[in-house]
């Protein structure tokens, strides 16, 4: 089942990097069929993380999403910078956004997971940690403007199945998370 599909040639089609690169596939099938422009997205890897306080809050944030058009409720998270691991870029946007920190063995990896299968469209390294600690106020860059707030771990659930929690990865990493909570 496992049978992959050959790449025949490959052409860039657009190249935004380090944000996004778009490139036309011609692919030929494990039974022969030749597919002259299969599209596939190219974009950076990134860490979104579930923090829970000492007191059973998790940080959120509420901010502007360009592609949307309309403002989300998300995880905090970001690309992971060259030559980064996942851990550290988890533990750096954590400090940047939401301004809280926890030993590293209080972090817990959750997996990691690609956004669209079929074009690849980034993967997402999704961590949970507990215990986390404000140690800083939130600074999240000079494009970002968010609204930091902390939601009680037992209303998150709600908020989860609410629509303002849109974005794919953050309702993913909230579901694992809290699957992962669950378990203690």
């Amino acid at each position: 089942m496992d049978e992959h599909w050959e790449i025949l040639s490959k052409t860039l089609i657009l190249d935004r990097y380090p944000w996004l690169r778009v490139w036309d596939e011609e692919v030929r099938l494990p039974d022969g069929r030749v597919i002259p422009d299969w599209t596939r997205l190219d974009m950076p890897e990134y860490a979104i993380i579930f923090a829970v306080t000492e007191d059973q809050k998790v940080p959120l944030i509420r901010n502007y999403k360009h592609g949307l058009r309309s403002t989300a409720v998300n995880l905090p998270g970001g690309h992971l910078s060259e030559g980064e691991t996942p851990l550290l870029s988890a533990q750096r946007e954590l400090l940047e956004e939401a301004g809280v920190a926890a030993p590293d063995e209080n972090w817990t990896f959750l997996g990691k997971y690609v956004a669209n299968a079929n074009r690849e469209a980034g993967w997402g390294y999704y961590f949970l940690v507990r215990n986390v600690k404000s140690v800083a106020e939130p600074d999240p860059g000079d494009l970002e403007q968010l609204e930091l707030f902390f939601l009680p771990l037992d209303e998150v659930r709600a908020l989860w199945r609410s629509s303002q929690v849109c974005d794919e990865s953050t309702a993913a990493a909230i579901g694992v998370a809290l699957d992962e909570l669950r378990g203690l």
